[in-house]
């Protein structure tokens, strides 16, 4: 792997990359993307977790070229001054000029993104970053019968998107096939809410209980678990917070904002 490594992406996986060449003993690693740090795509806590454990972040910096001939020696970065992207999705990047600098190297690794691993074998029409088409409102492909979903369609975003767009398309596959599309169903009764919740006093000021993080010497040369979550004590306090907002509705009776009186819209203001 080399003592020096060089991570180009800012995503969860750019951080996953970087915190395992720590673990297998890089005595440098550095990691730069273009977004700046309030936008970068990985969560909170991969970030600073990562330089906690030594990781140097490289922000607003834009990959110029690979330095060295026979082997890597380094990597070009210049400084990034504003960064989008178009009404087609292709990054504009706007550089600060005469900001170049280099950051040495052995190993480099691209975290830049994913892509479907699909070819045109698969007889499917595909679009940018290897997508595949399918029409936004019935997820048809441009093949009889074939229908897709979630990431393979529209690139990375979330599980709850990747549901709703599978659920999407098993609606519309459903109407193929014949059927109404209604693919809701109801696996078990539903009990009744029991809305004497009680009260607890100061509620409003309990403090959510985190969870417990190994320290980054403890954690950085080897692959134990980073976090053990919620535990002992710390599990029933924090089910304790739970107010089942879903109650809120039978305790006071919903109102709209025209059923105040002006005087309680003047407390609330």
């Amino acid at each position: 792997m080399g003592e020096n490594v060089v991570i180009l992406g800012g995503g969860n996986v750019a951080f996953d990359c970087a915190r395992t060449a720590v673990r297998l003993g890089a005595s440098k690693v550095d990691l730069a993307c273009l977004e700046d740090k309030p936008n970068m795509l990985a969560d909170e806590e991969e970030i600073s977790q990562a330089a906690e454990e030594g990781v140097e972040i490289h922000p607003s910096s834009t990959f110029e070229r690979i330095c060295g001939t026979k082997k890597v020696r380094g990597v070009e970065f210049c400084k990034v001054k504003k960064f989008s992207f178009d009404e087609n999705h292709r990054a504009v990047i706007e550089k600060d000029q005469d900001s170049s600098y280099v950051i040495e190297a052995d190993t480099v690794i691209f975290a830049v993104g994913q892509r479907p691993a699909i070819g045109e074998e698969a007889g499917l029409t595909l679009g940018r970053g290897n997508s595949i088409v399918v029409n936004e409102n019935t997820h048809k492909t441009s093949a009889e019968g074939v229908f897709a979903c979630g990431d393979v369609i529209y690139g990375t975003k979330t599980v709850i998107a990747a549901v709703d767009s599978g659920r999407q398309a098993a609606s519309e596959i459903d109407r193929f096939l014949g059927g109404s599309g209604d693919i809701s169903e109801v696996l078990v009764p539903r009990e009744k809410d029991e809305p004497g919740i009680g009260k607890v006093e100061n509620f409003g000021d309990l403090g959510r209980a985190e969870e417990e993080i190994l320290l980054s010497k403890e954690r950085q040369n080897s692959f134990v678990p980073v976090s053990g979550g919620i535990c002992d004590s710390d599990i029933c306090k924090e089910a304790g917070r739970c107010l089942q907002c879903d109650l809120r509705f039978d305790i006071h009776k919903d109102r709209l904002w025209s059923d105040y009186s002006e005087q309680e819209m003047e407390e609330v203001r």
